[in-house]
């Protein structure tokens, strides 16, 4: 339990097929979002690049664990 930690990173498409409807979303046990844990890219063309960045509560005292998650 704390103050807000914030969660960036960039991401690249280095394949050869445009991702459509990309989605990226952080989820945890003990976590909370201060904005929406959920970013729509939408289609994301090869060579491509982005940034996602949420800021995290935790809501739990000890180590705690979650994940960046991308779905298309």
């Amino acid at each position: 339990m704390g103050p807000p930690a914030k969660v960036s990173m960039d991401f690249y498409n280095t394949g050869k097929d445009t991702l459509t409807t990309l989605m990226v979303t952080v989820e945890g046990e003990g976590l909370q979002t201060m904005d929406s844990p959920r970013y729509f890219v939408g289609n994301f063309a090869p060579g491509s690049s982005d940034t996602y960045s949420v800021e995290v509560i935790p809501t739990a005292a000890g180590p705690v664990e979650g994940n960046v998650v991308f779905t298309y």
